[in-house]
């Protein structure tokens, strides 16, 4: 587990020369990789393809991220720790929400969810900081393909608080992007640029160096690298003196 997210943790930071979103290449060992192929170490092979569909889907290629669901499925469905099967079940439905906000399969894809919300929110009643977080993000999704804009934007909000008060940064991240993504889907660009600006600065904190290039990339020409931090209507810093 840890070799695959060492590997995803460098990919990030663009330190490998190959594609970010494939991991179990250079800072995998190879005879480590050809023994957990060979069957002798499946829990590796399965962390490589989680930790593959989590940076396909950070990058935004959600088709990418959904031919390595299977190592979701596989990690909840057989992991010993609840920690790694909820963060298992999160990616799982983070990817099939965002392939439903495209159209695909979308009530066989809600109908699924529902059922994995059920599990997160029965971990959420016992370890809140961790996964209240996943749980709100993920309702904020659901809302949001369902078309209720009030519902959605206040689970996002609430999710970006919950992670930012427990310390996910990369949740953090996330939530503030799918917000400033809903609200261009909804027309609202003035709305959503603050948002992505956030989740921007998020993702540079967490070290995605790869994720801001990204975003750089996407809406370079409509972010503003200066603009203020701001918590609830609160400026707390400059954006200048955390770049």
């Amino acid at each position: 587990m840890l070799t695959a997210l060492w590997q995803f943790a460098l990919n990030m930071m663009g330190k490998t020369s190959g594609d970010p979103k494939i991991v179990g290449g250079e800072a995998i060992d190879n005879h480590i990789l050809e023994k957990a192929k060979s069957g002798k170490n499946p829990h590796l092979i399965f962390w490589i393809r989680l930790c593959t569909l989590e940076a396909a889907y950070i990058l935004c290629d959600y088709d990418m991220a959904e031919k390595y669901i299977d190592a979701a499925r596989w990690i909840y469905e057989s992991s010993s720790g609840a920690m790694d099967g909820g963060r298992a079940v999160f990616l799982e439905c983070l990817v099939l929400l965002a392939q439903a906000r495209r159209g695909k399969r979308r009530f066989r894809i809600l109908r699924h969810v529902k059922k994995r919300l059920k599990m997160l929110k029965l971990w959420a009643m016992h370890a809140p900081d961790n996964y209240l977080p996943m749980q709100y993000l993920l309702e904020a999704e659901v809302a949001f393909i369902r078309g209720d804009r009030q519902k959605a934007t206040a689970h996002y909000r609430t999710a970006i608080l919950h992670s930012r008060e427990t310390g996910f940064l990369l949740d953090e991240s996330l939530a503030n992007e799918r917000l400033g993504r809903s609200y261009l889907e909804w027309k609202d660009t003035k709305s959503a640029m603050p948002f992505l600006e956030e989740a921007r600065r998020c993702y540079l904190h967490w070290g995605g160096v790869v994720k801001v290039q990204h975003l750089d990339d996407e809406f370079g020409d409509m972010i503003d690298y200066q603009s203020p931090i701001i918590r609830g209507d609160t400026v707390v810093a400059e954006r200048s003196s955390f770049l």
